[in-house]
């Protein structure tokens, strides 16, 4: 079908790249977050929990860690401002990106300092807080770059395949997610077994002590993994032909970056929603990885699992079936639906007995199920407001919000489980910490997010109970096919050796049994 002339590339960029090199970029977009993965485990797995005894971090320092990750969100609000004002987007993108993830090895750097300086309070204190600052340089570095990569995606992928395609890239993505998570795990529980993390984490050990430091240069080696891995993951970039943002342009000032999306009812509404949930997901996220070493009882490659393994395995079997219904059905019925399922997540936790792995991975795999089709069903909806004038302001607004949601969550965290630590009581068989307490509020929080979608309009998209509804008569139509599939994976082998045994078993001749 022939191209409308009418439509020049100003108006519609993506028309600039088409057929071959348009699936060619799309495949080195997929072919570089298989690298960057690989960096998110390095960074984000229990070698940063060690990092942390190794410094002694407390539960407000933990608060403080994942503050300073919602925090460094606010470096959206320049990076916003200068693509408005040139239109250039992939030059930021790149040295932004690799200049964030070099500093990574820089947290090995600090562990193998923490085994050279003297074994006080004093040094571990300042170690701990120069990790804080690390992670927030590092942060502020990729959020630096988020507008960029947003905006170039919504102009470079077709809206019509957005969802199945970013379905499809996590499904390659997650199957090295979960080999790079067992590694990691099992080589840290080589060189930290169960018994001396506890001696880290009262203090005993040290970093300087022989038998820690062969996880000191682990770590070393683990951070200086991520630093190569996520520059592999921004070096692919270079073969993405860059799309120059629409032209004419009206400039505007900088307070319009934040301001001016929240005019928009629609808008408003989006971002009060995902504010909701991301001050109930901060008030959890500092806890999770310690409470499974601190209180589950997990070694690292069990809590390696609980965090980054289980998950990613309910995205893998889901990612697909969240595609094609957010292109189906629209994003804010499934973003809807999905919030109440995040919600039902986190309360998982408060019932999972120490050493509960089986618990532990039907609870993760339902939240990697319900995340899947959060962060789906909002990356369709963030793009559909750039697409409609191609500004970055819309992310870059809703970004802001959420750093300071996700900044003030953190903090109330890591105060209310420092103010709570020792509570300890019973309901039933289960013992109930502070921990819990922590949890608890962030379901109810994450549940808060769904009053804002009420009345949220969505051209074209359906009505949350009418999604409900075909997506319950789905599961009960296709539960009893899935029960019972195993069943006719045997029964029918079986049957089929039981007719041909029958076939091919010898017969009395005709004619003899008539003359007897």
């Amino acid at each position: 079908m022939a191209r409308d002339a009418s439509v020049t590339y100003e108006e519609l960029p993506a028309l600039c790249i088409r057929g071959r090199e348009l699936r060619g970029a799309m495949r080195v977009v997929t072919m570089a977050w298989m690298f960057g993965t690989v960096w998110m485990v390095c960074a984000g797995g229990t070698a940063v929990l060690n990092l942390g005894y190794l410094a002694g971090f407390t539960d407000f320092h933990w608060g403080v860690w994942a503050a300073m990750g919602f925090a460094s969100t606010l470096a959206q609000l320049p990076a916003s401002y200068h693509i408005e004002r040139t239109g250039h987007r992939k030059r930021l993108f790149m040295v932004a990106n690799i200049s964030g993830r070099l500093m990574w090895p820089v947290l090995g750097v600090l562990a193998v300092g923490l085994m050279v300086l003297p074994n006080t309070a004093a040094a571990r204190l300042m170690v701990a807080w120069m990790a804080l600052a690390v992670v927030l340089g590092a942060n502020a570095l990729g959020q630096l770059a988020t507008p960029s990569w947003n905006t170039w995606m919504a102009d470079l992928i077709p809206a019509r395949i957005r969802g199945r395609f970013f379905a499809r890239r996590n499904v390659y993505s997650l199957s090295v997610q979960l080999t790079a998570t067992v590694a990691l795990g099992l080589l840290l529980d080589r060189v930290c077994p169960p018994l001396l993390r506890e001696q880290i984490q009262n203090g005993v050990k040290h970093a300087g002590d022989p038998e820690v430091r062969w996880l000191v240069w682990t770590l070393l080696g683990i951070f200086i993994v991520a630093g190569i891995m996520g520059t592999m993951d921004i070096a692919l970039f270079r073969r993405v032909r860059e799309i120059f943002l629409r032209s004419p342009r009206a400039r505007i000032a900088p307070w319009e970056i934040v301001l001016g999306p929240l005019r928009e009812r629609r808008f408003r509404q989006y971002v009060l929603s995902l504010a909701t949930v991301t001050f109930g997901v901060a008030l959890s996220m500092p806890f999770c990885g310690v409470h499974c070493q601190k209180y589950l009882g997990f070694n690292n490659l069990e809590a390696m699992l609980v965090l980054m393994m289980w998950g990613p395995i309910g995205s893998l079997v889901s990612s697909s079936f969240w595609g094609r219904a957010t292109d189906r059905w629209g994003g804010r019925p499934i973003l809807a639906i999905t919030t109440v399922g995040i919600a039902m997540n986190i309360w998982g936790w408060l019932i999972m007995p120490p050493h509960g792995q089986v618990m532990a991975a039907m609870v993760n795999i339902f939240g990697g199920i319900a995340w899947c089709g959060y962060g789906i069903a909002r990356t369709n909806l963030d793009f559909g407001f750039i697409d409609r004038d191609g500004r970055s302001t819309y992310g870059a607004s809703t970004n802001v919000i959420l750093a300071l949601a996700g900044v003030v969550g953190s903090l109330v965290s890591g105060a209310m489980a420092h103010w709570t630590e020792g509570v300890s009581f019973h309901i039933g068989s289960f013992q109930v910490i502070n921990y819990h307490l922590v949890f608890a509020a962030s379901g109810l929080f994450r549940l808060g997010g769904l009053f804002w979608l009420i009345g949220m309009p969505e051209p074209g998209a359906k009505p949350v109970g009418v999604v409900a509804r075909q997506m319950a008569q789905g599961v009960l139509h296709n539960v009893p096919v899935l029960v019972f599939a195993p069943l006719r994976m045997i029964i029918r082998p079986v049957r089929r050796l039981m007719v041909q045994a029958a076939m091919n078993a010898p017969r009395p001749p005709v004619a003899k049994a008539r003359e007897e």
